[in-house]
């Protein structure tokens, strides 16, 4: 007794100094990402500015919430926000959802709230009726991993670098691409407009962005008659030091350039507004066009970075669009995309498959069940000259439900039963399929454009059976 308590102190001891040992590597850690971010204000005092100008502004958004809170009760008590450093990861999701869908739905102008923010009717309202931004030259984007981290990992375990982060994305959406904190990343073949980036704050917080262009819809009625091209700013990721930037670059670029708002195509088709037409603020466009049409990326100017001038966003012309063209649009994935015939025939094809996955779903659950082979098997065992005897063991493995792994001797029945199970319920499905067709489709696909016929290609049941025995699988991989 004596000696297993005395083995239960020890591990107390030890689990208290590993805790221990814990917490000063942990104190260690954000005191070195303390000095990194104190030395880099004084390398960089434009920060300071940037990091004051933060506070207050969180400081004059909680007063308004908490005002607003109070005379609509949008929430419980429970649920309002009470620390300062939430709100801005809160706008930055909603900033996220506006950047997903309203800035290409043609509806960011109907959901703005009309009149002052203290009249936002609930909490989504208040947060997309203001800006943490105000006056930059560029239109600022959130990508969702972007939403995630600031959300998960820098107010959860980081809260001190929100400021920072704020100052560094003020910075860059005014332009000021060229410092030593941000390099262009040239791992991915950017298309016309587009580039990828990086900036790193300390050691292991590392901005992710890009600059791209978004076609947005603009409609009469319910038309879109013109789409516009909007140069934006897009925060994609925030890495740490042993992320591997390089795949994440390039996971984060295929997945945007398959965007048809901000994709590949879009980037391509683009026509720049001649420049006697510009807004012509001050600063240097990002990108140039060649007298041969080609477009270079006009980075590292040294005569930014000697005048201390910025980018601006490149002006383009709008897509104005045909009756024809107009009435081709389809809205889609929260997207408004010209339809062409291709694109047509392909949508054709994924909405056939999906209508005969939901078909094949509900006759494989209604009309396909393991349960039934038995009243298979029976009528098989009264077929005259069909000399077919089982036991209640066999019946059992034929009509189980789900996969079935049989162990047995050689002789025993293992692959009689195997056969009689594919066999009873391809029977049993073939006898069904006919009259549960048609009750599926009626069920299933209401307003479906597919008759029952366009499924019997597809439509069919599929079973596997495997055999683990040398005699004879060998054979079979000789004769390939």
């Amino acid at each position: 007794y004596q000696r297993r308590v005395h083995g239960m102190n020890k591990n107390k001891k030890k689990q208290k100094s590993s805790h221990d040992a814990k917490d000063i590597e942990k104190n260690k850690r954000k005191y070195a990402e303390r000095n990194q971010l104190l030395a880099l204000e004084e390398k960089n005092p434009y920060l300071t500015n940037l990091r004051e100008k933060y506070e207050k502004k969180v400081e004059q958004i909680r007063g308004l919430y908490e005002s607003t809170l109070y005379n609509r009760r949008w929430l419980s008590e429970d649920d309002a926000m009470t620390i300062s450093d939430e709100f801005f990861p809160k706008w930055i999701q909603y900033q996220k959802d506006w950047s997903d869908v309203d800035a290409l739905s043609a509806e960011p102008d109907q959901k703005k709230v009309k009149g002052s923010v203290a009249a936002a009717p609930n909490q989504e309202s208040f947060f997309k009726s203001f800006s943490f931004f105000d006056k930059s030259k560029w239109e600022l984007r959130i990508d969702s991993s972007f939403a995630h981290k600031v959300k998960t990992d820098i107010l959860a375990h980081k809260p001190e670098m929100l400021p920072y982060i704020y100052a560094f994305m003020k910075h860059i959406l005014d332009g000021n691409f060229v410092n030593k904190n941000t390099e262009h990343l040239n791992v991915v073949e950017s298309p016309n407009y587009s580039a990828m980036f990086k900036t790193t704050i300390i050691s292991n917080v590392t901005l992710l962005w890009m600059v791209g262009v978004e076609r947005q819809p603009k409609l009469r009625g319910k038309k879109v008659v013109r789409f516009e091209h909007v140069h934006y700013v897009m925060f994609l990721d925030i890495v740490g030091s042993n992320a591997k930037l390089e795949q994440i670059a390039r996971r984060t670029w295929d997945r945007i350039s398959q965007d048809p708002a901000r994709g590949t195509d879009v980037l391509l088709t683009v026509e720049e507004r001649p420049e006697q037409y510009t807004w012509h603020h001050p600063g240097y466009k990002l990108f140039k066009m060649e007298a041969n049409g080609l477009v270079f990326l006009n980075y590292n100017d040294e005569r930014i970075e000697k005048s201390g001038q910025s980018y601006k966003p490149n002006e383009f012309l709008p897509m104005y669009l045909s009756d024809k063209m107009s009435n081709s649009c389809v809205y889609r994935d929260n997207r408004w995309q010209i339809e062409n015939k291709e694109n047509q025939f392909a949508e054709e094809n994924n909405n056939l498959n999906r209508f005969v996955t939901e078909v094949n779903k509900a006759v494989m659950a209604q009309y396909a069940d393991y349960k039934s082979t038995r009243k298979v098997l029976t009528t098989l065992e009264g077929l005259p000259n069909f000399h077919l005897k089982l036991t209640e063991e066999e019946k059992d493995i034929i009509s189980h439900d789900g996969n079935v792994l049989v162990i047995g001797r050689s002789g025993t029945g293992k692959t009689s039963c195997a056969i009689l199970r594919l066999f009873a319920l391809e029977l049993l499905f073939k006898v069904r399929l006919t009259q549960a067709k048609l009750a599926a489709v009626e069920k299933v696909g209401e307003n479906a454009r597919f008759k029952a016929e366009d499924i019997d290609v597809s439509l069919g049941l599929h079973s596997i059976f495997a055999v683990s025995y040398t005699h004879l699988t060998l054979p079979t991989i000789y004769s390939v």
